[in-house]
């Protein structure tokens, strides 16, 4: 199974599992709750099982749910320190991306006083 065009629905199956909550996911991942759901049904279509369950007024991981998110949480974890590892996130650094004109028009001038 082809998982690399779909980083985003385990993505967001990861970050639901941690929370067990449709909502505080979509809170963390910055999207809608709709967007969240729309996702979770992806992952269990190309996975073919059930990943999660209402459970009263919540949600609960499946057994297949629970598996999943066991190998998925410490592989997002690395990722994470990966990134901040390369990207200098370890790091007390700033990184901008400003367009130029106003970097040496207006930010250069300043950078002192920050």
């Amino acid at each position: 199974m082809e998982f690399r065009h779909n980083l985003r629905a385990l993505h967001t199956f990861e970050t639901v599992s941690r929370h067990l909550s449709v909502a505080a996911a979509a809170a963390e991942l910055g999207v809608t709750q709709s967007a969240v759901s729309h996702q979770l049904r992806l992952l269990g279509e190309i996975v073919g099982e059930r990943l999660i369950q209402k459970s009263g007024r919540g949600i609960a991981l499946t057994d297949a749910g629970r598996d999943l998110a066991r190998r998925l949480q410490p592989a997002f974890a690395e990722i994470d320190r990966s990134l901040g590892e390369a990207i200098g996130g370890s790091r007390n650094r700033l990184r901008l991306a400003v367009c130029s004109s106003f970097a040496t028009a207006w930010l250069v001038p300043r950078l002192q006083s920050f």
